[in-house]
Order: structure tokens, then sequence, then C-alpha cells
């Protein structure tokens, strides 16, 4: 895949989260994915916790960067 390919591809997912967060009931759910998924702590009982959360983690930030573009 090309640089350009991937470009196009991330900024239509880029439109298509904004079309889904862009309201009142979308802004509320995004905070529920950050309450639930992005918490201040995410040091888990084990190395394989801490992994799962930071995971979890990446996926909302990952909607925080679409949704800036």
């Amino acid at each position: 895949m090309s640089q350009e390919q991937a470009e196009r591809i991330f900024d239509h997912h880029a439109k298509l989260l904004a079309s889904v967060f862009d309201s009142i009931e979308g802004r509320e759910a995004l905070k529920l994915l950050k309450d639930y998924f992005d918490p201040d702590m995410i040091v888990g009982k084990s190395v394989e916790d801490t992994y799962f959360n930071l995971g979890q983690r990446d996926v909302v930030k990952l909607i925080e960067t679409l949704l800036r573009r």
C-alpha cells in the first residue's frame, strides 16, 4: 500500500468516526470509552494485564487522533 493510499484510508476512517462521535450522544459515548479504557492507572496486576490495558487505551487514543484530523 502506498503512502497516498494509506492517507486516503486514514482520512476516510477519520470522517466516518467524526460522523459517529459528532453529536451529544457520540461525545457521551466517547467519554464512556475513555472512562472504561483510558484510566489514570493502567498498570495491571501482571505484565500481561498492563499490556492488555495499554491495548485498550491505544484504541481510545486512535479514535481521538482520528477525530482531530
